[in-house]
């Protein structure tokens, strides 16, 4: 199950963002299609961030910060597909939007910020250790 819907990114982004941002060829409705591979990707980079840490892949769907995190990114996906940016001189704030979840997700591989989430077991190949 993936991590966020299409409701989820529009709760960010705004249901007309949403819309717009998918439609590349111009015909004014929602492409269905690349909203599901924003999510598709949005999923995949938050697991190949979090892959090799301390919490089992995937991770539950009911975390309402990786809910968050994937709907971030998967409207940014679909934002920067356009090739449009709003960058000015408070920068872009999209980007902006997706370099903070990209943050998180290194606080997490950190320690720093702690998933309520079913971790990989002590023995497990995909968990890290430390040798000393």
């Amino acid at each position: 199950m993936a991590y966020s819907t299409q409701t989820d990114i529009e709760n960010v982004f705004g249901e007309k963002n949403v819309e717009t941002w998918s439609d590349l060829d111009g015909d004014g409705t929602l492409d269905s299609t690349r909203v599901a591979a924003s999510i598709a990707y949005a999923d995949e980079f938050i697991n190949s961030m979090l892959r090799g840490g301390v919490y089992a892949i995937p991770i539950g769907s009911s975390n309402v910060l990786v809910t968050n995190w994937s709907a971030v990114l998967a409207g940014a996906w679909l934002y920067r597909s356009r090739g449009l940016r709003d960058d000015n001189l408070e920068g872009d704030k999209i980007e902006s939007q997706r370099q903070d979840v990209e943050s998180k997700l290194a606080q997490v591989n950190a320690g720093v910020i702690q998933l309520d989430v079913a971790r990989t077991s002590p023995d497990s190949t995909t968990a890290m250790s430390v040798v000393i």
